[in-house]
């Protein structure tokens, strides 16, 4: 069973919904020290089951685990770096990064053996906190220069940088 830990009541005000079936389980999920304040990606006690909650480890210092919408840009022009759009596939469709693949946040645990491991991996979700999440997990899954893109698509999107919608 995989849990997920939601923002929708916690982030209405940024355009996430309040309503449970919107973001993975729409639940608070609190940290090690009890704060619900962002959701993450850890192994309970039991093997089979897994629960977003923040990352207790911490980046590499080498490797930033957020990086600006201009460095994510030039990295994916370049070709040395690849998209992943972990927000919910209604989201997806809004608008996008084009390029992104998408594998929403409650997917990634079932999902990351199988991402691109030939290039960098640069995660996105609409303001920064879901991908930052993310980030945290497939670097603790291997993904050793995975990265948040500071501020999502609404970052991208005010920046004047190309989308793709429908």
């Amino acid at each position: 069973m995989t849990r997920i830990g939601g923002i929708g009541r916690q982030r209405a005000h940024q355009g996430y919904s309040s309503e449970p079936d919107s973001h993975a389980a729409g639940r608070f999920v609190a940290s090690s020290d009890g704060a619900a304040s962002r959701p993450g990606i850890v192994q309970s006690d039991s093997e089979s089951e897994t629960s977003l909650v923040p990352s207790q480890r911490p980046a590499p210092p080498e490797i930033e685990i957020e990086i600006e919408i201009e460095e994510a840009a030039e990295a994916l022009r370049a070709g040395t770096a690849r998209l992943v759009d972990v927000r919910d596939e209604w989201e997806f469709r809004r608008r996008r990064v084009s390029g992104a693949l998408l594998v929403p946040l409650g997917q990634l645990p079932q999902r990351a053996a199988g991402l691109p491991r030939d290039k960098r991996l640069l995660v996105i979700c609409e303001h920064g906190e879901r991908s930052l999440v993310a980030a945290e997990y497939l670097r603790r899954v291997g993904f050793d220069g995975a990265a948040s893109i500071r501020g999502g698509t609404s970052a991208w999107a005010r920046g004047n940088r190309p989308m793709e919608q429908g």
